[in-house]
């Protein structure tokens, strides 16, 4: 406030003396006393303004504001060239922040100024050579088409600036200071033309192009949705009418509660309404009817946390936006899907994918891109990145609880493995729970595992092998997300057996198995001959931390939730809470921030989240939960 009112002062000493009139604009001078008066004035101004001025610059650079810090900076630095570093290193640090928003002509303006003042300086001229190779290769938003849509991005806008700064060739940094406060409260209370959404809460940026397998409110990426008013909403939405949208996402929120899809759009145009939203996005599998309840199940989490924040207003009056994608579950399309989502640069972090496999095909775009991926079903130990977190337990976790809850609880001694050898998920906990079993002193038998995806697969022959040719106590179930059908109906053909069994010639066998047996289809289909069947979870809402949150979650949904809809509300609460450390957060802070989050039980599903330094991995373990009378049950151990 101190620079701001020098500045008050020096304004009103320049119209005291006839050098400015009311509205900032220089008198031209013909009196030789008042020129003297003049020059006077601007070197004792030059040395009481200096200091406020690089105060101001430099909380301009900590608030992210680089433009504007850049400017003050340049105007400090006619004042005394000693700050040569400082303006150095706000051209870089701006020069890199055009280049996230893919704006490389001006990217490439901020290091040939670097260069002016530093001919020698490499490592402008080699992110001079990099902008020329994106600026060959990138066409989805052409420069020239920047410069029409963006007011900041006209030179001409700048000359006459240029001058009314400048009297008689000498710079005057306090009037210069005066207009950018005016100009900074216009940028920020400007609304962007359709088609263009705020960033960093100040410019205006081109949205990039959305495929058929990405929306943020163009349209379902569930054709059987049918609803009229939701169909209305996309036409408003597509056409920038948001308060349209909102009135007819909203009648679609109200005749479908249970979808999350129609509430994540009404909450999306209600972000685009208000202008400048932080933007996250979510991949789901919705290619199959399997798939599509995987995926809603997913959506309900990210609905839930994104409705919650933008009820109570957001952040600095910036509503959450989620950019919706599916990649079929399918490797290729995931990398496809993550390509796209890599390119539009509102995007400060991803939910997703659903599978190991996927996520894996996917990885290396988010890589490049310094761009955070959560995943909140992935358990594979396989993967790895300084990108990649998880609000799921890895199978580092789940493996090692079923094997030590098999050897000393069940005191089984050999197990045989149900998997699929070609996926990363089923791969990664029959390697964890093999190792553990075997170190405890089991053996599992007919290693590495039967392959439950063969072409000539028949369950109950399998099962029969298992129990009398293998000698095995108990069949474990890995099977990937696709496989689950095939998994049941060895549950089956166990209970089956078991039934048949004489007490005094075998020991019943046990069933064990991983997380993607979690859900009401699996006790629809298996009926009363998979009671028995145990399975680690990484959350049960029957517990004591998680009945809060279930409770809030049936009346938002109408219905029960499963594990997914749970690890994805912490996976957008993780993305949510790493916003608030900075003005202007990018992807790159939203990055370092997820790795000191800590959230209570109270801003989760019931469990604290905190991640693993080494692994980024959830803190904690699974819950084990047992099949009995039809339900979920938890096991007490």
């Amino acid at each position: 406030m101190s620079a701001i009112k020098s500045l008050s002062k020096a304004k009103e000493e320049l119209i005291k003396y006839h050098l400015i009139d009311e509205n900032g604009v220089k008198i031209k001078l013909v009196d030789h006393w008042l020129c003297n008066k003049f020059d006077r004035f601007l070197n004792e101004i030059e040395s009481d303004i200096f200091k406020p001025l690089l105060n101001q610059a430099e909380q301009y650079s900590k608030e992210e504001n680089l433009f504007l810090a850049l400017e003050l900076y340049k105007e400090a630095y006619k004042i005394d060239n000693s700050i040569k570093s400082l303006l150095i290193e706000t051209y870089e640090k701006y020069g890199h922040q055009l280049i996230i928003q893919r704006r490389w002509g001006e990217a490439k303006e901020q290091y040939k100024q670097v260069l002016k003042i530093d001919p020698n300086s490499k490592s402008s001229q080699d992110r001079i050579t990099e902008i020329e190779a994106y600026e060959t290769r990138d066409s989805i938003i052409p420069e020239s088409q920047i410069s029409e849509n963006e007011q900041i991005n006209n030179p001409s806008q700048w000359n006459w600036l240029n001058r009314i700064t400048s009297i008689n060739g000498i710079a005057f940094p306090s009037l210069f200071i005066i207009i950018m406060i005016f100009f900074v409260g216009y940028q920020f209370s400007r609304t962007c033309p359709v088609g263009q959404n705020k960033n960093l809460g100040f410019f205006c940026i081109s949205n990039t192009n959305k495929t058929s397998r990405i929306s943020s409110g163009e349209g379902t990426l569930f054709p059987e949705s049918k609803n009229v008013d939701l169909d209305l909403g996309f036409k408003a939405f597509k056409k920038g009418n948001y308060q349209e949208a909102v009135n007819f996402f909203g009648k679609a929120v109200k005749a479908n509660q249970n979808d999350p899809e129609v509430l994540i759009y009404y909450n999306n145009a209600l972000a685009r309404q208000k202008g400048s939203p932080f933007t996250f996005a979510v991949v789901v599998p919705a290619d199959t009817k399997e798939d599509i309840l995987i995926a809603q199940e997913i959506l309900r989490g990210v609905a839930q946390a994104q409705n919650q924040f933008n009820t109570q207003e957001g952040l600095r009056g910036r509503l959450l936006e989620i950019v919706i994608a599916n990649d079929g579950n399918k490797p290729e399309k995931a990398k496809q899907v993550a390509q796209e989502l890599v390119k539009n640069l509102s995007i400060l972090g991803v939910i997703g994918h659903y599978s190991g496999d996927a996520t894996q095909d996917a990885l290396p775009e988010y890589e490049q891109a310094k761009l955070a991926l959560i995943s909140s079903t992935t358990t594979s130990i396989l993967l790895d990145s300084e990108v990649l977190f998880r609000t799921v337990y890895s199978d580092a976790n789940a493996g090692k609880k079923l094997a030590e809850y098999a050897y000393r609880d069940l005191t089984i001694k050999k197990a045989v493995i149900f998997g699929d050898p070609n996926t990363k998920d089923s791969n990664s906990i029959r390697e964890v729970f093999t190792n553990n079993f075997e170190r405890l002193g089991g053996e599992v038998v007919g290693r590495p595992l039967i392959n439950l995806t063969a072409t000539n697969f028949d369950a109950s022959q399998e099962v029969n092998k298992s129990l009398y040719g293998l000698n095995a106590e108990a069949i474990i179930l890995f099977p990937s997300s696709q496989d689950t059908k095939i998994a049941v109906e060895i549950a089956k053909a166990v209970g089956e057996i078991n039934k048949r069994l004489n007490n005094d010639e075998k020991k019943p066998l046990r069933l064990l198995g991983g997380n993607s047996l979690y859900s009401n289809s699996t006790l629809i289909q298996g009926g009363d001959t998979i009671n028995g069947l145990v399975i680690a979870v990484p959350w049960f809402r029957e517990t004591s931390q998680a009945r809060e949150f279930s409770n809030q979650a049936n009346q938002q949904w109408g219905a029960p939730i499963s594990w997914r809809t749970a690890t994805t509300y912490d996976a957008t609460q993780a993305l949510i809470k790493s916003l608030y450390r900075y003005v202007n957060p990018d992807r790159e802070k939203v990055l370092s921030n997820l790795k000191n989050i800590n959230l209570p039980p109270k801003e989760t599903s019931g469990e604290q989240l905190k991640f693993t330094l080494e692994k980024r991995d959830r803190q904690g373990e699974p819950i084990l939960v047992e099949v009995k009378d039809k339900k979920w049950q938890k096991i007490d151990n």
